[in-house]
């Protein structure tokens, strides 16, 4: 019952993720071109990029989780990584 509980949260996020990041896209183009509304945009990329985050996430965990440790010290470091990346792009935006 885990597995489709967890199943069910990745399908959430990936959805969410995809509608929000589509949304940005076109709008970003559009209110960048127009010069308005680009902090709202920057805070609803963050939004979708936290969520493809969280679905990244929990796939690649569900792939390393039967691996060694390696893969899992590789896993742990490519997440904080990521998540830095994120976190620091957002800064220099806003």
């Amino acid at each position: 019952m885990a597995k489709k509980s967890a199943k069910s949260l990745t399908s959430v996020f990936a959805f969410v993720g995809l509608i929000i990041a589509a949304g940005v896209f076109l709008a970003s183009g559009i209110f960048n071109f127009l010069g308005i509304l680009t902090g709202i945009i920057s805070i609803l990329d963050l939004v979708g990029k936290i969520a493809l985050f969280l679905v990244v996430a929990i796939c690649s965990y569900q792939y390393v989780v039967g691996k060694t440790k390696a893969w899992k010290i590789i896993y742990w470091v490519a997440l904080i990584v990521y998540a830095a990346g994120v976190v620091f792009g957002f800064l220099h935006f806003a």
